[in-house]
């Protein structure tokens, strides 16, 4: 099986025929803002970039018979390199990248079965293309080209639904392991990072009161569904720390998970009141409805900082983080409906412009600030699902929108009700 490729190189130009006025800049420079979309509707579900500064969108579109998972390459300056969609019907959850341009997709095909697909830099051809009976929902890669990979397992019924996390081989022909853990509920997975050791980071939330705890911030379950953090070492074949990360008497979902180069784990999600932020923390007050929480946990697992981050609205379960090994500034997306979410004076969009907009935040490495923060979105509605960051502190973000006049800055084809969208941006 092959990717079929749509279009690559000048060829790509003829999908973006729409020239929108570049949007207002401020101190944060927009490197580019452009829409990916096709006839169908076009979803963006997450972003990597590379050391050189080119960016790699997977999502899923319709554009071309049913619903089939796709990669962009877009270049530093915004020209798509190449566009490629699989053939086989699915969802598309996220990618990686590793130094020479290889990226690595998982996709949730049919049947609670998912593909582990590495493409070459190109985007030409597959080097490695795997099935595995269960549902991948994230992967990360490291040095070493070993894939990462995050996943629900269901073999037994008795305990619902578990969490799997694997170490897949450079050449993707072998498990270095594979392990499944969780509670006698059911555990929903959004997100695994890699540190430079080999530990692996995972996130999502649970309804179990016996979720596996180590070394935990809190070793009870505080409310439910309940938040959980776990870091498994090298091998994997035991925990670092293991916590839930959850409201009193609320419920708190986590989405998003990144790690620095000293091992401080950094996690964001969605919660109501009572969250367990620290003091000093840059947002102590909880906004309402359900607002964005960030938080950082040592290497051993104790809490460094935890911060609301919201309005008065919904701040939705769709989002990342990223962060600045050297520095550990945090890196937040997402989308809200609120009118009153947290922007900085130089924000590049400093108001809703209606629906929900996406949304884009730096946190101080300490957590007691804002550093940056700005919506991104026209007058329809955003969804903002993930962020990368790049080794010169340019940040990407992509998503979809419903909007005709989202904020772009290139050429730019909006062809569906719902088209992907990318934006480079350098926050200072």
């Amino acid at each position: 099986m092959h990717p079929t490729v749509a279009c690559s190189g000048d060829t790509c130009r003829a999908f973006k025929a729409v020239i929108q006025p570049q949007a207002p800049q401020t101190l944060a420079t927009v490197g580019y803002s452009t829409y990916l979309g096709f006839a169908g509707n076009d979803w963006g579900y997450a972003v990597a970039a590379d050391a050189l500064g080119n960016a790699y969108v997977v999502g899923t579109t319709t554009s071309f018979g049913g619903a089939k998972p796709f990669v962009a390459k877009m270049s530093p300056t915004g020209q798509v390199v190449y566009f490629t969609y699989f053939s086989v019907d699915g969802d598309a959850r996220d990618i990686a990248v590793d130094s020479s341009g290889n990226t690595y997709v998982v996709a949730e095909i049919s049947n609670g079965q998912s593909i582990v697909a590495k493409l070459n830099p190109s985007g030409s051809a597959f080097v490695y293309y795997n099935t595995v009976p269960w549902v991948l929902n994230g992967v990360a890669v490291d040095s070493l080209r070993n894939a990462y990979l995050l996943g629900q397992y269901s073999g037994d019924s008795a305990k619902g639904v578990d969490v799997i996390v694997s170490k897949l081989n450079s050449g993707g022909t072998a498990f270095v392991y594979s392990i499944a853990f969780g509670g006698t509920q059911h555990e929903t997975t959004q997100d695994i990072a890699v540190d430079g050791s080999g530990n692996a980071y995972v996130t999502g939330w649970t309804a179990s009161f016996n979720y596996p705890v180590w070394n935990a911030v809190q070793s009870t379950p505080p409310g439910g569904p309940n938040s959980f953090i776990t870091k498994l070492n090298a091998s994997g074949t035991g925990l670092i720390y293991s916590t839930y990360l959850g409201s009193p008497g609320g419920q708190s979902y986590g989405i998003g998970i990144a790690a620095d180069g000293a091992g401080n784990t950094y996690v964001t999600g969605i919660t109501g009141s009572n969250f367990p932020v620290t003091p000093g923390a840059a947002q102590t007050a909880f906004g309402g409805a359900f607002d964005r929480y960030v938080a950082k946990l040592y290497p051993s697992g104790g809490l460094a900082y935890a911060t609301y981050l919201g309005g008065s609205g919904n701040e939705d379960a769709y989002g990342s983080i990223a962060v600045d090994s050297s520095s550990g500034t945090a890196y937040v997306a997402g989308h809200t409906s609120s009118t009153n979410f947290p922007v900085t004076s130089n924000a590049f969009q400093p108001t809703n412009w209606g629906g929900h907009d996406a949304f884009i935040t730096q946190i101080s490495p300490s957590g007691n600030a804002i550093g940056y923060s700005t919506y991104l979105g026209g007058s329809y509605s955003e969804y903002g699902r993930e962020i990368a960051l790049d080794s010169s502190k340019n940040v990407y973000v992509t998503g979809d929108t419903n909007s005709g006049n989202f904020p772009t800055n290139v050429y730019s084809y909006a062809g569906g009700a719902t088209d992907a969208f990318i934006t480079k941006l350098n926050i200072p």
